[in-house]
């Protein structure tokens, strides 16, 4: 099986995303990572967010959307403070509406969930399959409000 990537989604009522700008590229992602062996797709995102801003929540997430490259858990929020615990991997980390960002600076999921899903905050291109896929491997406590 390949590497898989899993992640995390903060969007604020107002349309600001939390973003991670990277030091190895240099381009705004959503804070996110490789599975290690045996990990659970939330499991994963949460060490992961853990590890590049400093918080994961405690209430369930809203949906879940599958990207260029990666699974990302999604959460409606209010901006919340972030702080790395991987300075040598995270450059900087913002709250940001994505129209304020170049193109050129986004990386692949960013650049996917802009062009397919921003204009259309309703809008997800997740299979059924796919979603009994993603959320049976959940433990039972945490369960989507919404899968869409």
């Amino acid at each position: 099986m390949n590497e898989q990537i899993f992640g995390t989604i903060f969007i604020t009522n107002d349309r600001r995303v939390c973003l991670v700008k990277g030091r190895q590229q240099g381009k705004w992602s959503f804070p996110k990572g490789h599975a290690n062996p045996g990990e659970t797709g939330f499991e994963t995102a949460r060490r992961e967010t853990l590890e590049e801003i400093g918080f994961f929540p405690s209430y369930s997430f809203s949906k879940i959307v599958h990207l260029a490259v990666g699974h990302y858990f999604v959460y409606t929020c209010t901006e919340f403070l972030v702080k790395s615990n991987d300075p040598d991997e995270i450059e900087a980390i913002a709250w940001i509406n994505l129209d304020a960002i170049p193109y050129h600076q986004m990386n692949s999921d960013v650049k996917y969930y802009y062009t397919r899903f921003w204009n259309e905050p309703n809008g997800t291109r997740c299979s059924n399959q796919y979603k009994r896929r993603i959320t049976s491997k959940l433990p039972s406590y945490i369960q989507p409000s919404a899968v869409l």
